[in-house]
């Protein structure tokens, strides 16, 4: 029995395609992710004098004076009153702290 493998050029030809295909593919949708992130990373950079804003909000104390003035009632209902919650700000923050994390490690494995 011949155990050697013949050479077949249309599963080259095949193989070829398949490949194209693929790259093609991962190259469509990196494309598009880019795209939509390079548009998002601009929309977060517009909004860091907010974000330093915030921080300040919470370093200083005013945002637990707040709070404790929502509490008593102080804070009319029809004011939003989001920025409150007991956790949502921290959570926000951290998460902010976590996805720029997560992008220098996704930068440092792409080097």
């Amino acid at each position: 029995m011949d155990t050697e493998r013949k050479f077949n050029p249309k599963r080259v030809k095949e193989q070829r395609e398949d490949r194209i295909a693929f790259m093609s593919d991962a190259y469509d949708k990196l494309r598009r992710l880019v795209t939509e992130l390079a548009e998002k990373t601009e929309e977060l950079d517009a909004m860091l004098p907010e974000l330093e804003k915030l921080q300040e909000y919470v370093e200083s104390g005013r945002w637990l004076q707040d709070f404790e003035a929502d509490e008593r009632g102080e804070v009319p209902l029809e004011v939003n009153r989001s920025v409150l919650s007991e956790d949502g700000l921290y959570d926000l923050l951290s998460d902010l702290n976590e996805l720029y994390g997560a992008f220098e490690g996704i930068l440092e494995k792409s080097q």
